[in-house]
């Protein structure tokens, strides 16, 4: 039997007829709202997905809350849960657009 390619992180699809050579194509498409609060501390995010179903297309919203901390706020948090050898690694260096913070755990 032939297995079904999935595409976009589908899975669990089972397996289909051998007679035929399926592709199975997914269309979907995702977007985010940020908003700030005035003074930077924390940031409402809105993700917006859209999906293509066999019964047409499905919409749906999901909404959170992020604090933003400062980078001496994170040292602080690090060194009070008991890490050390705090570190961090720069977009300039990891080509990643934001800061990673890189620490060890007590043993």
């Amino acid at each position: 039997m032939r297995r079904a390619r999935a595409h976009h992180g589908q899975h669990r699809l089972g397996y289909l007829s051998p007679q035929r050579n399926y592709t199975l194509l997914v269309r979907h498409g995702d977007a985010q709202a940020w908003q700030w609060s005035d003074d930077g501390s924390q940031v409402d995010i809105s993700l917006f997905v859209l999906r293509e179903t066999p019964g047409g297309w499905s919409a749906s919203v999901h909404e959170t809350t992020y604090r933003a901390l400062l980078r001496a706020e994170m040292n602080a948090a690090l060194v009070q849960a008991d890490f050390s050898q705090i570190r961090w690694l720069m977009p300039d260096v990891t080509g990643y657009y934001q800061p990673i913070v890189v620490a060890r755990s007590a043993p």
